[in-house]
Order: structure tokens, then C-alpha cells, then sequence
């Protein structure tokens, strides 16, 4: 779909540059622009989940230097200190990704934790919150995991995991719906250097959109637990696929992120995509959520903010001046019905930058 280009857009496409290259914030937006500091070290990656039930998220973290564990919300808004988690103390050091999800069926949230040099643990939530290492060594300890997907890709009711590893590509490891792992002999109909999966075509089952290159996004759809790849498209620069519904349509839409600029492909529901004419800024990290509460898709794009007006137009409502950002993440921490803006950091010197949280003061 064909985009007309209009004054707002044109006031956004200006407001980034002038972020490019003048480092100026805009003041008004969704979020305050003054981030309470709730934990430093290294942090590549959050996900929220109330795991004590007080009613508060709590954040579980995945800290390259401090290690993995839990920030428990606190009632005032503020967070506790760290709390590690159950894994070996030799792991410690080297977390990277982690993603939430019940892995053995008891209606309880599980953890996966992807480790640079180690192999991936499972975590077991144990009913009261607190998560307990499975002992399971999924992967070779060689391999320097990076990020992870969980899906049932094979429809037996149970979540999967998709791993994605730094120049060794991506495996599936399938569930046996206990929560053990094992590695899938499964072709994924191209040679990924990252992977995300969904189901693009309204089929039921999971489909994969993979980069191949740092220009080359893949589109393989599933058909009787086999993949074929469909197409391939152009997207220069490309880090991030993510999978949203850019329109209000109730298709799944692609959401490509890279460090020569973003862009949205709207999708035909049969796993079809074609490019829109919107031109939105570069990032490496990415979170989605309604932020300004309109019922539709918002993006955080690295620590820049763009609102959806519905249709799958976006403007750029607001951008923080950050270090190196390396983790973002959309989640409300305290019940208003409202995402806060979570943002890790790095200081390249040091190697240790803050975890902010930017309260969401919309109404």
C-alpha cells in the first residue's frame, strides 16, 4: 500500500534528523522524559511477569556481568535489589537472552535463559514465584546464543524454542510438554542468521520470517510440518523482524528493523507482504505496545517513540538521548492500564550502563 506523504509526516521524517544530528530531545510526548535508575550493569534483555502475585510486575533480567535474576516491583513504584536466580555461578557473567512462557503445562510462567558461551537452562516456576534450574544443558556450551523465540511450532500444545546464535544461525528445539528440550531435525527452508516466527498466512500453524543477510529477509511458510520458502525480500541494513498488526486489519504485518532505517510491510493474509511508504528511524531493539492507549500498535524504536494513528501511519511523538542502547522493552509496572518504557544501556568505556524505566503519563 501506497502512502501519501503529508505535512505530519514530513514534520516527523524532519524531527528525526534533527535527533540525528543535534542529539535534541523533544520534550512533550507519552513518557517523562526523567527515567528512575532501577538496577546497573549490562542488561541485554527484560520481561516483566508478577511472580510473587502482589500485583506488581516484577522484572526478570538477563545481566551480562551481575548475572540473571529478579527486580521484585515494589507498592510505591520503586523495585527491589536484584534478587539472582537459580543457575550455576560459573554462568553468571555471560546472560543474554531470556523469554517467559509455561513450558510444562501447569499454568505457572517458566523461564528460558540463552547464554553467550554456555549452554541454555530451563528454569521451572515451582508455584510460588520462584524459578528452579531443570539442570538441562540444551546446546553445545560452544555456541554464543543471543536471542530466542517460544511458539508451538508443532502444534502438540506446548511451547518450543527458537534460538538464534552469533554466526552459527538459528535451531529449533522441540518440548515434550514437561519442559525438556531437545534439538529438532526439522529443515527451516533457508540458512538463518535470526529467525521470528507466527503464523503470517491465517492457517493456524507457525510460519518463519528470517534474515539470511544483512539485506535479505525470507519469508517460509509451514505446510504438514515441512517449510517452503515463498518469497524474499529486500531490506538493507535489516537487524529485527517483528510481527504486528501495523492497520487494525487483524493481518499479520511485518515490522523490519534496521540500522539503515525501518519500515512496515502490510500484509495480504495469505503471507503475502508489500511495502509501505513509511520511512522510520534506525534501531537494533524494538517493543511494541499501545502506548497512548487509541487501541492500536505503538513502537518503541530503540529509545525513539512512534505513534500508530490507526491505519498504520506513524509519527515520531518523542526521543530519549541514551548510550548504547542494548534492550527495550514495553510493559506497565504500575497497573494503570499504560506501558512503561523500560531501556538498557551501555557506556562502551566501561561496559556497564543503566536500566531506566520512563513512566508512561499519558491519559
Amino acid at each position: 500500500m501506497r502512502r501519501t506523504i503529508n505535512p505530519a509526516a514530513i514534520g516527523a521524517a524532519l524531527l528525526t534528523c534533527l535527533v540525528a544530528f543535534t542529539g535534541f530531545a523533544p520534550a512533550a510526548g507519552v513518557f517523562d522524559s526523567d527515567p528512575d535508575v532501577i538496577h546497573f550493569g549490562r542488561v541485554f534483555d527484560v520481561e516483566a511477569y508478577d511472580f510473587d502475585e502482589d500485583g506488581r510486575l516484577d522484572l526478570l533480567i538477563s545481566d551480562y556481568v551481575n548475572g540473571q535474576g529478579v527486580l521484585q516491583g515494589q507498592t510505591d513504584g520503586s523495585f527491589a535489589e536484584m534478587q539472582p536466580i537459580d543457575v550455576p555461578a560459573s554462568m553468571c557473567e555471560s546472560g543474554h537472552g531470556v523469554s517467559l512462557g509455561d513450558l510444562n503445562g501447569d499454568g505457572y510462567e517458566d523461564a528460558f535463559l540463552v547464554y553467550n558461551q554456555f549452554p541454555e537452562r530451563v528454569l521451572l516456576n515451582d508455584g510460588t514465584g520462584r524459578l528452579v534450574d531443570t539442570g538441562q544443558e540444551i546446546s553445545a556450551g560452544s555456541l554464543w546464543g543471543t536471542t530466542l523465540s517460544l511458539v508451538d511450532c508443532d502444534a502438540d500444545g506446548d511451547l518450543d524454542a527458537f534460538v538464534t546464535y552469533y554466526q552459527h544461525g538459528v535451531e529449533l528445539y522441540l518440548n515434550d510438554g514437561t519442559g525438556q528440550f531437545t534439538v529438532s531435525p526439522r529443515n527451516l527452508g533457508a540458512d538463518f542468521v535470526s529467525v521470528t516466527p507466527g503464523d503470517i498466512d491465517g492457517d493456524g500453524d507457525i510460519d518463519l520470517i528470517g534474515r539470511v543477510d544483512a539485506d535479505t529477509v525470507c519469508v517460509v511458510e509451514c505446510a504438514d510440518g515441512s517449510y517452503a520458502l515463498r518469497d524474499r525480500l529486500d531490506a538493507p541494513g535489516c537487524r529485527r523482524v517483528v510481527l504486528f498488526d501495523a492497520n487494525g486489519d487483524c493481518r499479520t504485518d511485518l515490522l523490519i528493523v534496521g540500522n539503515e532505517g525501518s519500515g512496515v510491510w502490510l500484509g495480504d493474509g495469505s503471507g503475502g507482504f508489500s511495502r509501505t511508504d513509511e520511512s522510520l528511524g534506525s534501531a537494533v531493539k524494538v517493543a511494541i505496545a499501545d502506548i497512548d492507549g487509541d487501541e492500536d500498535q505503538d513502537l518503541a524504536l530503540g529509545a525513539s517513540i512512534w505513534l500508530n494513528d490507526g491505519a498504520g501511519g506513524f509519527t515520531l511523538s518523542q526521543s530519549f538521548a541514551v548510550d548504547r542502547l542494548i534492550s527495550v522493552a514495553l510493559a506497565d509496572l504500575d497497573g494503570d492500564g499504560r506501558p512503561e518504557l523500560i531501556v538498557g544501556s551501555i557506556d562502551l568505556e566501561s561496559g556497564s550502563g543503566p536500566l531506566s524505566i520512563y513512566w508512561n503519563t499519558s491519559r
